[in-house]
């Protein structure tokens, strides 16, 4: 964000991969919500790429319930992950994560509903945040090295909790094609959302477009 901008930030617990859990999580948002309300946002971002994709109504409920506690609007991390494809012009993308499988299906097929085709996905099936935090950039830049297909036009590294922002721009010169991560794609959306658009380097075409 430029130096103008302040972001607040809020958690809601989760500390594990199953249904129930992620469910679980989605029931907090009203009142952390409500906590960031007291900054007086413009904008207010759900920040979980493994929830969201529940279904559309789902998502929907959790965003009317941020706004409304929020007192503004309201985003979530797929809806900035559909926009950001689009802005790229992306139909196709490899879809990497920590996630187990049953999630990345959930996501594919999520995407695929809204016009995003998950070419490929993959993911070592980690469990809990610590689990996901614990990998390194450079495992994760090793595992596109190995993994992409060459059919994906771009790469999408799904998760919030990852360490993959910093290696996009080294992620994209290695593939020859755009990178996503969920955090830089709503960053990008909640900059859009605040009517910047001055680009932003080191984070790939997304925030720089050639």
């Amino acid at each position: 964000m430029p130096s103008d901008v302040s972001l607040h930030v809020t958690r809601v617990p989760l500390n594990g991969s199953s249904r129930e859990e992620l469910l679980r999580m989605a029931e907090r948002v009203e009142a952390a919500a409500t906590l960031l309300s007291h900054a007086k946002p413009n904008v207010i971002a759900f920040h979980c790429t493994a929830v969201s994709p529940f279904s559309d109504v789902f998502e929907g409920e959790i965003l009317r319930q941020a706004a409304a506690s929020a007192r503004c609007p309201a985003i979530a991390t797929s809806q900035a992950i559909l926009a950001d494809a689009a802005a790229l012009h992306v139909r196709r993308i490899a879809l990497v994560t920590p996630y187990i499988e049953e999630i990345n299906q959930r996501d594919a097929a999520f995407f695929g509903q809204h016009g995003l085709e998950c070419v490929a996905e993959h993911g070592p099936g980690l469990l809990t945040p610590a689990e996901v935090f614990d990998v390194s950039p450079a495992r994760w830049l090793d595992l596109l090295r190995s993994w992409v297909p060459d059919e994906a036009e771009a790469v999408l590294l799904g998760c919030t909790a990852i360490r993959v922002l910093q290696l996009v721009d080294a992620a994209e010169a290695l593939l020859g094609r755009p990178v996503l991560t969920s955090n830089q794609a709503t960053g990008w959306l909640l900059r859009r959302q605040l009517g910047i658009h001055a680009p932003l380097l080191g984070f790939g075409r997304l925030l720089s477009p050639v």
